[in-house]
């Protein structure tokens, strides 16, 4: 009960701070016992509320207030206002009632203090001198059974805090792909804001396995407590290098807890084929894929080397000693063969000599040139006998 004495002055009746981080429908309400004498007392009453420890405080709510019940039966335009020097919005109480249930909304009426982690409340009485003595002799205001209605929260004041379990072995992958997966375990208790998971340069968190992976997770605390909550991790598709660094995970008033993660991406084999690529029709060629751990030809064969007699694309896929593969290709093509032409610009003089005995001539020096004709017959351009058929060669003296 704050009993009034005449003077300029001011007296607040403050609450303890309220968590209110779970969202749902808060309720404030208590019961609110006042006299006054005259509609223009010295005194009036306002509720104030602040979130900052109270450094700011803002009035709670005006008179006739839809989100309220019993609230300020007085304001700047109602009818025998409270005096601006009592207070300068002119809203508050100033009236007799006894015992009365006052309610108030506060989800609807103040929706940012949903969220917040410590609100706190006061019931402000500001005086004024100047007013008959007997004002000051009646006047007087009582609060009793405040309480906030709604979601349960850790208690205000609970220290925050942040659980990790477990630890990560260094990653390995192939460059242009993110690595295998692992994981780690958080939870948080006492927080008034978010958890937040935040990797590295290089890394990526999900809280699903195989998927959904982000740069950073929000893990929203329920009555102020974030339950185990299992972490997955892996290296970017994107990463270079040697990436390494803390996971962070931090909550507002919270120790920072960390969990290192480092690995090492690793570059493509890059395979050339070599072997001579074109060949004479009835032959073949060696291709080969170079120095690796293992090969899968477009054959089937898995060697490093492969023998082909056909005109073709084949294409080797290789696998170097950290798991990496790389492909590349080679066409290979058959030689065509023209027939060959003889030219002199002297007469071209068949051989005179006959050879029906079937024998050849007795030497054969510079002048003499050999071509290999199948079956070619040839006949002296003055003899009506056949000369110089044996056995599919014949003999040119130019």
């Amino acid at each position: 009960m704050l009993d009034v004495t005449e003077g300029d002055y001011a007296c607040a009746l403050q609450t303890p701070s309220y968590n209110m981080t779970t969202a749902g429908t808060y309720t404030l309400r208590f019961r609110r016992s006042m006299e006054v004498i005259f509609c223009n007392a010295p005194l009036a009453v306002q509720l104030q509320y602040s979130t900052d420890r109270g450094a700011t405080w803002t009035r709670l709510g005006v008179n006739a207030d839809a989100n309220a019940t019993n609230w300020y039966n007085r304001g700047p335009s109602t009818g025998c206002p409270i005096d601006a020097s009592i207070f300068t919005d002119r809203y508050g109480w100033t009236l007799t009632g006894n015992n009365t249930l006052c309610t108030y909304n506060l989800t609807t009426g103040v929706p940012a203090l949903v969220g917040q982690g410590e609100v706190t409340f006061r019931f402000v009485l500001s005086v004024k001198p100047g007013y008959g003595a007997s004002s000051y002799l009646a006047d007087g205001f009582m609060v009793d059974d405040f309480e906030i209605l709604g979601p349960v929260n850790s208690p205000f004041g609970a220290a925050a805090t942040i659980i990790t379990s477990g630890t990560l072995t260094p990653f390995t992958a192939c460059s242009g792909t993110a690595s295998a997966q692992q994981s780690f375990t958080v939870s948080g208790t006492g927080l008034t804001s978010n958890l937040i998971v935040t990797p590295p340069t290089g890394f990526e968190v999900s809280l699903t396995s195989g998927s959904g992976y982000a740069s950073s997770l929000p893990l929203t605390p329920s009555s102020g407590s974030v339950s185990t909550t299992t972490i997955f991790v892996r290296m970017t598709s994107t990463a270079v290098g040697t990436p390494s660094g803390n996971i962070t995970c931090a909550s507002t008033g919270a120790t920072t807890q960390n969990v290192f993660a480092s690995g090492t991406v690793n570059a493509l084999p890059t395979p050339s084929i070599t072997g001579s690529l074109t060949f004479c029709a009835g032959g073949s060629t060696t291709l080969n894929a170079g120095s690796f751990s293992s090969y899968i030809w477009s054959t089937g064969a898995i060697t490093q080397t492969i023998v082909v007699n056909t005109a073709n694309t084949f294409t080797v896929t290789v696998t170097n000693a950290n798991g990496c593969t790389g492909s590349t290709s080679a066409t290979t093509s058959i030689a065509p063969i023209a027939p060959p032409t003889i030219t002199s610009s002297e007469n071209i003089k068949l051989m005179s000599q006959n050879f029906e005995s079937g024998m050849l001539p007795s030497r054969l020096d510079s002048n003499w040139f050999m071509a290999c004709y199948e079956f070619l017959y040839i006949r002296h351009s003055s003899k009506s006998n056949a000369l110089g058929l044996l056995r599919n060669r014949w003999f040119l003296y130019l």
